[in-house]
């Protein structure tokens, strides 16, 4: 640091599921010291058990716990990963010294909270998937927000938003749209958020192989209209991988159902993997479909365009808009999803221009100048002080 002096960065946790890699992230920034805190009005058994250091996770039950954690006068910045209902006062405990950056993960910005209405408005759920009760009973939520949201929900939300210094956007595009709210205020900051890396090799492989469908069991993958899509097609001798290591234990309970489709015997992945063994079982795949409509899955597919293969998204979802305005080769759900695409993995000229993409994108060729490309956009809040 500039002044010599090591910044305090609160951060306030919403989401364990990936705690373990991401605080690496923090912790190797030089000058800083991080606290973690974590909401937990109510301690999930599950949110406990799939962190590995427990120890760095401070856990707090009332709004009044909060307020003293963020009234520090020793922390320098407050850092929410995700946005949630229960975090909307909290505007009303940090002072105008402290920096605010809020990095969106993506539920906080197209799904309803509590009865407070989407902040970005799309249509989630495809036909097949939207007849689902569970989808229905969403939508109604949804609908019922709006009209709470304007009686009431929406007040401390927009005050805090207002209070947002800088915004960390998983895509550009999303940041675009947030600017359209009048009442948002935040400086773009690592607009493609605090991104991992992995150094991976392309593969070109000349026959069709296993099949990734959708990476976790969120209704928002819309799972049950890629299945009615493909279930016609001939997938003998093929498997399709079908991830719900997370997500809701009612849709995981639909999903466990489908055993056999098209022919591919369906291998449903249980366990978190490790990243580096998730990604092994990526490499026995040549195609892969994602259906949600909102950003999601974006890491998943990362890690299929640097590894070749074959991506399929709705031309109407975040993924694809962006991937595509990126300059990848990607393919539509709507009109590329048929039984010939699903024969024919990527050609060699194609999984070279994705894998090279990516890292163009990126801007970066190894892990260490990510790491600093972190640590000069951190430095960079405190340039003119």
């Amino acid at each position: 640091m500039q002044d010599g002096k090591e910044k305090i960065i609160l951060h306030v946790v919403s989401d364990t599921l990936f705690f373990d890699s991401i605080s690496e992230r923090f912790e190797a920034l030089d000058g800083y010291k991080n606290i973690y805190l974590f909401r937990a009005p109510k301690i999930e058994m599950h949110d406990i058990k799939r962190i590995r250091q427990k120890e760095k996770l401070i856990y707090t039950k009332s709004e009044k716990e909060w307020g003293r954690y963020f009234a520090l006068p020793e922390v320098n910045i407050v850092f929410f990963h995700g946005l949630f209902y229960d975090a909307y006062k909290s505007y009303k405990y940090i002072s105008e010294d402290k920096k605010v950056i809020w990095w969106t993960y993506g539920k906080d910005l197209y799904e309803a909270n509590k009865y407070v209405s989407p902040l970005l408005d799309l249509k989630l759920y495809k036909k097949v998937t939207g007849r689902c009760f569970p989808c229905l009973k969403r939508k109604l939520l949804t609908d019922l927000s709006r009209v709470y949201g304007v009686l009431r929900g929406n007040i401390p939300r927009k005050r805090w938003i207002k209070r947002v210094d800088y915004c960390s956007t998983v895509f550009p595009i999303e940041y675009v749209l947030l600017k359209q709210l009048r009442y948002f205020r935040a400086e773009p900051f690592m607009l493609r958020g605090v991104r991992g890396f992995g150094e991976y090799k392309p593969v070109v492989k000349e026959q069709a192989g296993d099949i990734i469908v959708g990476h976790s069991a969120t209704y928002t993958d819309n799972h049950l209209d890629v299945i009615e899509k493909i279930k016609h097609c001939s997938l003998h001798t093929r498997k399709i991988i079908m991830p719900i290591n997370y997500g809701y234990e009612d849709f995981k309970a639909i999903l466990r159902k489908y055993k056999n489709i098209g022919g591919a015997e369906v291998i449903h992945l249980e366990k978190v993997l490790p990243r580096k063994e998730y990604f092994e079982l990526v490499g026995n795949c040549t195609h892969a479909i994602f259906g949600a409509v909102r950003q999601q899955a974006v890491g998943n597919i990362n890690g299929c365009m640097k590894t070749g293969v074959k991506v399929f998204l709705f031309k109407d979802s975040m993924d694809y808009k962006q991937f595509k305005q990126d300059g990848y080769i990607i393919y539509s759900i709507e009109d590329d999803l048929n039984q010939e695409e699903l024969d024919k993995p990527l050609s060699r000229e194609e999984v070279y221009h994705n894998w090279k993409t990516f890292y163009a994108i990126l801007g970066f060729n190894n892990a260490a100048d990510v790491q600093a490309n972190v640590q000069k956009q951190f430095d960079s809040l405190y340039e003119n002080e």
